[in-house]
């Protein structure tokens, strides 16, 4: 832990309040560190530092920020928990290992980014809690056969499959209010 750089702590006999167990420090954040995963008091996971191929996310987390596996060619697949409710732009970007998700059905939107160049990922099930699927969010996702999209789904926005030249069959419900430019662009 970052409140204790430098010093010996026999985690054996540490023992951790939360947040209020620094009042009066003068420490402005607290980042714990779960192994691999640094989850802050907001319970937002802000950073991976692991190589691990099969990655489960913590159930303290709620939020996964924005980059926090971007580029990481070793994660294979993720689970995440049902805490998750928010998924930041560019979580997975350019994971290219990565072939399997689990997402939650805690998650009511997938937002930009969030898997763009994954191009191995092959299995991915929308719950029918997402209603709408974010700028580019699986943009060049070419490994992607087929996609059926829940009738939650009401909003697609510009680029979220384009590029994605494996899909070869497509669903939607007619809940599907808006398709914004290039969503489904070059997929053929």
């Amino acid at each position: 832990m970052k409140a204790f750089k430098d010093c010996y702590v026999n985690e054996e006999n540490f023992h951790y309040e939360g947040t209020k167990s620094f009042r009066s420090s003068g420490l402005l954040i607290v980042d714990i560190v779960d192994s691999d995963f640094y989850v802050n008091s907001e319970k937002e996971l802000v950073k991976y530092v692991g190589n691990g191929a099969d990655i489960v996310i913590p159930n303290e987390v709620k939020t996964i920020k924005g980059g926090v596996f971007e580029g990481n060619k070793n994660v294979k697949s993720v689970s995440i928990s049902e805490n998750v409710t928010s998924i930041g732009s560019s979580a997975f970007r350019d994971c290219t290992g990565l072939t399997s998700v689990i997402l939650p059905n805690s998650i009511t939107s997938i937002g930009d980014m969030v898997f763009q160049g994954c191009a191995n990922l092959v299995n991915i099930e929308i719950p029918n809690s997402v209603t709408s699927i974010g700028n580019s969010a699986f943009k060049d996702c070419t490994g992607l056969i087929s996609l059926k999209l829940p009738s939650s789904v009401t909003n697609i926005k510009s680029s979220a499959f384009e590029g994605c030249t494996g899909l070869k069959s497509i669903e939607f419900q007619n809940s599907v209010k808006k398709i914004e430019s290039s969503a489904f662009g070059t997929c053929i």
